[in-house]
């Protein structure tokens, strides 16, 4: 996904997924690969493939069901991704590859808020309250004393196992 991409995928998500299908469609259409082909060419291959197949099917849902759920679930891969394996006969690594693929798909197209709920890059992310964010504060500054105070504890549970140890006499 390039920055031109990513700008338009702030205003209209859909728009930038007919933008990157249309770009990865070019590049696959001009890639032959054959069995000497580089592994990294292949890979590529794959991954556009695995990209391409996931924004075609969240973008031939109705518009209800386009949803950041629809998006992160996992598809199965498409024929030609399917015939390409077995061209090659490689299973292992193009099935690694479309799980990798659809999980920097979603990464690319959502961002999270400050509760860790995903939207997606043109929704605006809400703002927490004023209570909430004192609450926020609060719970960070309890947990980085609890998490000091167990350090202090640990430290001391050694420095006395230390001194004990060297006051036993030899």
């Amino acid at each position: 996904m390039n920055a031109e991409i990513k700008e338009l995928a702030t205003v209209d998500i859909k728009a930038a997924m007919r933008k990157e299908y249309i770009e990865n469609e070019l590049f696959l259409s001009k890639q032959f690969i054959k069995h000497t082909t580089p592994r990294y060419i292949k890979e590529i291959t794959f991954y556009t493939m695995a990209r391409n197949h996931v924004i075609h099917t969240f973008l031939s849902l109705t518009e209800s069901e386009q949803t950041i759920q629809a998006l992160r679930e996992t598809k199965s891969p498409s024929q030609e991704y399917v015939e390409l394996m077995n061209k090659h006969r490689a299973m292992r690594y193009p099935l690694a590859i479309k799980v990798k693929a659809e999980k920097s798909i979603y990464n690319d197209y959502t961002h999270v808020d400050y509760k860790r709920k995903a939207h997606f890059l043109d929704q605006a992310l809400p703002t927490p309250s004023r209570r909430e964010s004192v609450f926020n504060k609060l719970g960070g500054v309890l947990e980085l004393l609890i998490s000091w105070g167990w350090v202090a504890f640990w430290i001391i549970v050694i420095l006395i196992s230390i001194f004990q140890i060297a006051m036993i006499p030899h």
